[in-house]
């Protein structure tokens, strides 16, 4: 793997989880827990996918986050928790951008929700490489409660693809039954791409998996695939020619 360019930033904490200013701040001392928090998440998934989760100490992480020892304790008992942690505040990084996408199109046709969270999914994967690295890949090499991890994310995806489902019969396309097994069949296949193309091609290639997610999504749901309606480049819907 090669090194990934920058760390991953949380938008919500203070100062995007980054260092606190030295000397004297006017933070209270939640905003001061936040920072902290959000400085050991992003630690932890940097350090993940820059060193490797089994390899990870909790001396790197307070290294990485410019905390001590005593703070890091004080928010978790474990790197295991830690990581643990970072993978819920990511995951949920994710879900939200699909949610704010299929919003943005409510009311077009249902592929157009289905390739536009498709599409913020790849984007937000993209454009934060360690975590995209340390959710897809070094959660399996950590095992345990990791795996558990992953069988949520995956429940989490499983629930926004029968929403999808859902949405294409309200508007009455005749889309096929899909059985849960099927479902973790699409969702495990989209998975292992995403970590083929982190590993032989980098983050930065997510988003041209776009079109055979969507493909595979419409076969499973059992609709035809050629030239399906999707978002235009100004937010109007178009049909490809």
């Amino acid at each position: 793997m090669s090194s990934p360019p920058s760390p991953p930033t949380f938008d919500d904490l203070p100062d995007g989880g980054g260092p606190l200013p030295s000397g004297r701040h006017r933070l209270d001392p939640e905003q001061v827990r936040a920072s902290q928090r959000g400085r050991l998440l992003n630690a932890a998934l940097w350090t993940a996918a820059h060193k490797g989760y089994p390899e990870m100490t909790i001396g790197d992480l307070v290294e990485r986050a410019s905390v001590s020892r005593r703070t890091f304790y004080e928010h978790f008992s474990g790197k295991v928790e830690c990581f643990l942690a970072a993978i819920d505040h990511g995951v949920a990084d994710v879900v939200k951008a699909i949610g704010a996408a299929e919003t943005a199109v409510s009311g077009q046709d249902w592929r157009v929700r289905l390739r536009s969270g498709i599409r913020a999914y790849l984007k937000v994967l993209a454009s934060a490489p360690e975590a995209s690295w340390a959710v897809h890949i070094e959660t399996l090499r950590a095992g345990g409660d990791m795996v558990d991890k992953v069988m949520q994310g995956r429940d989490q995806f499983a629930l926004l693809f029968r929403a999808t489902h859902a949405y294409a019969r309200a508007q009455g396309t005749p889309v096929a039954d899909v059985d849960d097994a099927v479902l973790d069949v699409l969702i495990g296949g989209i998975a292992d791409a995403i970590r083929t193309c982190l590993r032989q091609r980098g983050a930065a290639a997510l988003p041209q998996l776009e079109d055979s997610f969507v493909e595979a999504t419409l076969r499973v749901f059992g609709v035809p695939t050629k030239n399906p309606p999707q978002p235009g480049d100004d937010g109007v819907t178009k049909t490809d020619a």
